[in-house]
């Protein structure tokens, strides 16, 4: 029976203890060392023993163990577990001296190979009897099978084949398990399904009409759930295509599709699906022979012929299928012969599967019998086909869909994107649906693994621009991954000019009427009529009393006379003397209303004076009370046993048996040394930004970094190098390590600074060097930073937008303003200085007069930056996070404690571990990511760094660009993309462009994962490396320190 993926009930001790105990007195070893680790479905388990054990007497003790019951407490403690996998060793050897594997639903098998090992007389009569006990539990349709010499079942493959749900979990186990992934398998039939997809034509001579079966009623047909646990979401594309391979070589028949539910340990909802089509190899070379595929046809053809070792190959020419009908490669003579004297019983053979496909736009077959490839036929057959009798088979695919036959197109397309027949019929291949709406055609393609634009979408525009199909003015082409509901990614281009004005949603595909079966229904129970009509008659009463709580609303602003309608109000709302009213009544309404308010505000200024400025109390002493010791944190006796479970040897290392016990991943590199600087001084940044004489600029990196730059300017002046960026600058170029490489090729005493900032894009980095900062203290060399995401105008710049709109920013403006208008009076010659010039400067004092004034009457003026964090931490705390966050604010936590050193470099210890890392934070994927959203390189960003690229370059400073290095965990096919086409406009620019290079370090180390302290951003370990590859990169023209004044 399938296990659910709730958390299996335990006993009060340890699964581990439980386990282990009972594993030494069925293998009779109780002095022996025995570790157990559990893998997808496989638990391992080692012995360490002082002397080498006997495979044989160790595996008949725990295989009679297990049959007597032992099975059963396995399993109460690891569901899922169908496979013990036995390791023995001595104690100090690094490898095992034998391994053996015991399937739980084999154990029979097992103990009669064992016992026949042994020939031991009394231990087979012992089996014997134990074997009939066992015999007798099992169900009768296994007992039958189970009779006979050494009592063998079915193998787990002829049980998978039969859509037994154990066999079938225990046959993915073997690819999955590698993974660490466990798999339950579960069968349920779909609720609502219409019927299974048929061709247009009869396959067989019966009633074409027959073919849905008896009385034209819908049949149903059973899905098979895949349900898949991990202590990680591993990505899709590693679990589709074998899953999916596997699954089909099963031909399970009785299934409609597959769907796998991926879900991570300790959640309560699967983390992603898939849905795999089952549809046999045979109807899917019968539906493209029903379009007249050649390379489809005459694999069936070849399988009619088989028996008599023949194998047929097919050509067409101008309505002609040419079938060469040949002896298969590696046959006898005589079977040869014996295959082409039968030429009735071949030629009946091919005739009826050709007459029963009816392949579109072919007319009539010539079938030629030939020994080999050079020699004469032996015979030759023509034969009419239906398409010479029925108008409806005349034409061609290609022609149909010229003439916007949407099943004709769709079967081209779909053989455009599965150029391998082989690899369609072995994962299902990808799929295209089609849909037609107002002139133009959306196609949506998906298969096991997610298609990618760059290979689907211009193919699929180019053909169709090449078939030009009647009706079609334009295509919308969508990717995603099989059972997901939503497109990953979209691509759109118009053949024919259109003017629309409203944005073009995404079409439902999922609710077509050919496609109905593929909603995903959870196997926890059917979606019932009751059900819908239940929902709809909620939703009708809600959608009522919102509408009459809007329109009670709606009266009470238009009798309050702030409002009047727009429409004219009937006699029944009550408010026909509205419009009568003069203009006497107006303006004392307005008068009322005007003193009300100022009533109110006058309350609110007072009430929110009392919250953020509380009457002081007296103080009092109070008693000193210790402070009482935290209480001890509960810990969980089998979480600690597996993480102290390292399978220690003589030699230390946990490095054997190929790459390692059970695993394929790399030995964990905490405890290596890696090369990094010495820890740098750190800053009271607190106090210097305290000190500043500038205001703040809504950004508290932005403020420290500028007082700090202001410090080291006051102190030595302007640097020579200056790193900009985002927090991938911030954490990924260390000033301390490029000094040094720099000092070792003959560039002493250069001065470099850190001005990264979290979040700060082309926006940011364009302001602070060109507003914020003066010619004069600007360095030689800038170094910038970053990626892709510094470039894209698509999303919302909150980082500039905040500071923008800041005390800082005004005042900078303030200052800049007024020293231009200083410059162009004093180049004015005998003019009228310009009236209007100073109009805005008299703007800006009025206000500050009138600010002044209400702040002596308001008890909450002086305490207003107070407030301002006070209802900020309140509105955070009463809304939820949202789901579209960005990755740089999702996968950068900040560690407690971390501070800026003198130079700006924030250096981060802590190493990526991918397989801990996702269990404190979410995996944002590409397309949900806000930095990567509507991702585009034309817009403000753009705008912005060819404004920063003509200041520097007229101030003679040259701009290096570094793409910083990402991980393969970060790098999806979403932002694979994304990289990928901000990579050729870089390439573009620094070809371009004067006083511009561009260095790509983004794939250097996609797998080194101590180089990083999350997905996307390097650690301090990284960060010399980098800085050591700046260092010795010869494209870089670094500068020489200026020499100091003489006096």
């Amino acid at each position: 029976m399938p296990v659910s993926l709730s958390n299996p009930i335990l006993s009060p001790n340890s699964p581990a203890d439980n386990v282990l105990s009972w594993l030494k007195e069925a293998m009779g070893l109780p002095s022996a060392e025995l570790h157990i680790k559990l893998r997808g479905n496989i638990l391992h388990v080692l012995c360490e023993t002082p002397a080498a054990l006997e495979q044989s007497a160790v595996l008949l003790k725990l295989v009679r163990s297990l049959l007597e019951g032992g099975d059963g407490l396995v399993r109460q403690h690891y569901p899922q577990v169908y496979q013990l996998y036995v390791y023995s060793r001595q104690s100090g050897n690094p490898t095992p001296d034998w391994t053996a594997p015991i399937y739980f639903n084999r154990l029979e098998r097992h103990l009669a190979q064992l016992v026949l090992e042994n020939q031991d007389e009394a231990d087979m009569k012992a089996t014997q009897s134990l074997l009939e006990q066992y015999n007798r539990s099992q169900p009768e349709g296994q007992r039958g099978a189970a009779t006979g010499s050494g009592a063998i079942v079915l193998s787990n493959l002829s049980l998978a084949r039969k859509g037994d749900p154990e066999a079938i979990a225990w046959y993915l186990s073997e690819t999955l398990s590698s993974l660490d992934v466990g798999v339950w398998v579960s069968i349920k039939a779909i609720p609502g399904t219409a019927h299974l997809h048929r061709m247009a034509v009869a396959l067989d001579d019966g009633d074409p009409a027959a073919v849905d079966g008896p009385g034209g009623h819908d049949t149903t047909i059973s899905r098979l759930w895949i349900l898949c646990e991990a202590t990680y979401s591993p990505d899709p594309s590693l679990i589709a295509r074998p899953t999916a391979e596997r699954l089909r070589q099963l031909q399970l028949t009785q299934f409609k599709d597959a769907v796998l539910l991926l879900q991570v340990r300790g959640e309560t909802k699967p983390d992603w699906s898939l849905r795999i089509d089952l549809t046999p190899p045979e109807e899917m070379l019968r539906e493209w022979g029903r379009w007249g595929d050649t390379d489809a046809i005459a694999r069936l053809l070849s399988a009619a012929v088989a028996s008599w070792h023949l194998g047929v190959t097919a050509e067409l020419t101008n309505g002609t299928l040419h079938l060469i009908c040949s002896p298969q490669s590696g046959d006898h003579d005589t079977q040869q012969a014996e295959g082409l004297e039968a030429q009735t019983a071949v030629l009946e053979a091919l005739a009826k599967p050709l007459e029963a496909l009816a392949p579109q736009g072919i007319y009539r077959a010539v079938i030629y019998g030939q020994t080999g490839a050079e020699a004469t036929p032996a015979w030759v057959h023509y034969l009419d086909l239906p398409a010479t009798e029925h108008s409806a088979l005349a034409d061609t695919p290609e022609y149909l869909g010229q003439t916007g036959d949407l099943p004709a197109i769709a079967f081209l397309l779909t053989r455009l994107l599965n150029p391998s027949l082989d690899d369609r019929l072995a994962t299902g291949g990808q799929r295209v649906q089609l849909l037609q709406r107002d002139g133009l055609l959306h196609v949506m393609v998906d298969g096991p693994v997610a298609p990618q634009r760059r290979l689907v979408a211009p193919p699929i525009h180019d053909y169709l621009l090449a078939l030009s199909p009647m009706g079609v003015e334009g295509v919308r082409v969508y990717g995603r991954r099989s059972g997901q509901s939503q497109p990953a990614w979209s691509y759109g281009q118009d053949f024919l000019t259109r003017r629309r004005l409203v944005p073009e949603a995404t079409p439902e595909f999922t609710a077509s009427d050919a496609y109905v079966n593929e909603l995903l229904v959870r196997p926890d129970g059917p979606v019932t009529v009751a059900d819908l009509e239940a929902d709809l008659d909620e939703d009708l009463a809600v959608g009522e009393w919102v509408q009459d709580l809007l329109a009670q609303g709606r009266h009470m602003l238009l009798r309050s006379q702030l409002l009047t309608s727009a429409t004219p109000e009937p006699a029944a709302d009550g408010v026909d003397g509205i419009n009568d009213l003069g203009r006497s009544d107006g303006f004392k309404i307005a008068v009322v209303w005007a003193a009300v308010g100022v009533l109110i505000a006058l309350q609110v200024d007072w009430l929110l004076g009392q919250v953020v400025s509380p009457p002081a109390q007296q103080a009092k002493a109070e008693i000193v009370l210790p402070e009482a010791a935290p209480p001890p944190v509960a810990t969980d006796p089998f979480a600690d046993d597996l993480a102290q479970l390292d399978w220690p040897t003589a030699q230390g290392g946990d490095d054997w048996f190929g790459d390692g016990f059970i695993s394929d991943s790399p030995r964990s590199l905490e405890g290596q040394d890696l090369a990094t600087s010495p820890s740098q001084p750190i800053v009271a940044i607190d106090d210097l930004v305290d000190q500043a004489a500038f205001s703040t600029f809504n950004s508290q990196q932005m403020n420290e970094k500028l007082a700090l730059y202001y410090q080291r300017l006051a102190q030595s002046g302007p640097p020579e190098v200056m790193i900009v960026g985002s927090s991938r600058a911030l954490r990924g170029v260390d000033p301390v390590a490029l000094r040094k490489e720099l000092a070792a090729i003959g560039y002493d005493d250069i001065s470099v600074f850190n001005f990264g900032i979290n979040g700060a894009t082309a926006q940011v980095v364009d302001l602070v060097i060109r507003q914020v900062l003066e010619p004069h203290q600007l360095p030689q060399l800038i170094i910038w930073a970053d990626g892709a995401r510094a470039f894209n105008s698509g999303r919302t710049d909150a980082t500039y937008n905040a500071i923008a709109a800041s005390p800082g920013y005004r005042e900078m403006a303030n200052r800049r303003s007024q020293a231009a208008d200083a410059t162009a009076e004093a180049t004015a010659e005998g003019g009228l200085i310009n009236p209007t010039g100073t109009l805005p400067s008299s703007y800006v004092a009025l206000d500050e007069w009138m600010s002044d004034r209400l702040a002596t009457l308001s008890a909450v003026h002086s305490n207003r930056d107070r407030l301002k964090g006070w209802l900020q931490q309140q509105l955070v705390a009463a809304t939820p996070r949202t789901g579209n966050l960005s990755e740089e604010a999702l996968d950068a936590p900040m560690p407690a404690g971390s501070t800026i050193d003198f130079d700006g470099f924030l250096a981060l210890s802590v190493r990526f571990n991918p397989a801990t890392y996702y269990q404190n934070y979410a995996r944002v994927s590409g397309i949900y990511d806000g930095d990567y959203d509507s991702f585009r390189l034309d817009g403000q960003q753009s705008e912005a760094f060819e404004n920063l690229l003509s200041f520097t370059q007229d101030q003679g400073i040259p701009i290096v660009f570094i793409n910083t290095p990402l991980t393969d965990e970060y790098l999806d096919d979403y932002r694979r993309e994304a990289e990928s086409e901000f990579l050729q406009h870089m390439f573009t620019l620094s070809t371009t462009e004067s006083g511009f290079l561009f260095r790509d370090f983004g794939q250097l180390w996609p797998n080194r994962y101590d180089y990083f302290s999350d997905p996307s951003h390097l650690n301090r370990y990284g960060a010399y490396q980098v800085s050591s590859q700046l260092g010795q990169d010869p494209l870089i023209s670094w500068p020489r320190p200026a020499a100091p004044a003489t006096p």
